[in-house]
């Protein structure tokens, strides 16, 4: 165990985590992960807790990465604390829009897909890319006709499901600044 003490700190992180632990895990497959925590006590927080503590949080942080990559959340478009606020929320907005969108159309998927070998899902960055050039006009003139056609352009645009899988993937070119997997919406 490794402990970092707030003099070697800056002084913001220094005030918003005080001292830090660093925690080696090991993983099933062999390999050992090093987690920092602000929970000192070992014996209160064992090591073996981390492990399941990290797993949890691994959906908040990749949410966090949805908003950052694919909804180019880091692009705001003032200087202002108002300005960076109302980005943030106008992208939960159009990521929670979307996610709801990709659940009610899931049954169809499903059912559409059916004879196909992998299960298959709406592709998030597609169906956000097609809701940020609808959204203004739908929330403006509701019609059912718009929903309807929004849906469907949602709904064509198909990722398979591949649980579980491990291997490194073959890359065609270098990857790009930030992460390949999660495409910029355009």
């Amino acid at each position: 165990m490794l402990t970092i003490t707030a003099s070697a700190m800056p002084w913001a992180v220094h005030q918003m985590m005080g001292i830090l632990t660093v925690r080696r895990v090991a993983l099933p497959t062999g390999e050992t992960e090093v987690l920092a925590t602000s929970l000192l006590d070992t014996e209160a927080f064992p090591a073996e807790l981390f492990a399941d503590l990290y797993h949890r949080r691994w959906g908040i942080e990749t949410d966090d990465r949805r908003l950052k990559q694919t909804l180019t959340l880091e692009n705001v478009s003032g200087r202002t604390v108002c300005a960076v606020q109302q980005d943030i929320h106008a992208c939960q907005l159009l990521k929670n829009l979307a996610l709801l969108m990709q659940a009610l159309q899931q049954p169809d998927i499903e059912r559409k897909t059916a004879h196909r070998k992998r299960a298959w899902k709406a592709n998030f960055t597609q169906g956000v890319s097609r809701l940020k050039h609808t959204l203004v006009a739908l929330l403006v003139r509701p019609s059912r006709e718009a929903l309807d056609n929004l849906c469907r352009l949602m709904g064509n645009g198909l990722s398979a499901v591949r649980p579980g899988r491990s291997c490194p993937r073959r890359r065609k070119r270098p990857a790009a600044k930030g992460c390949e997997g999660y495409k910029p919406t355009r």
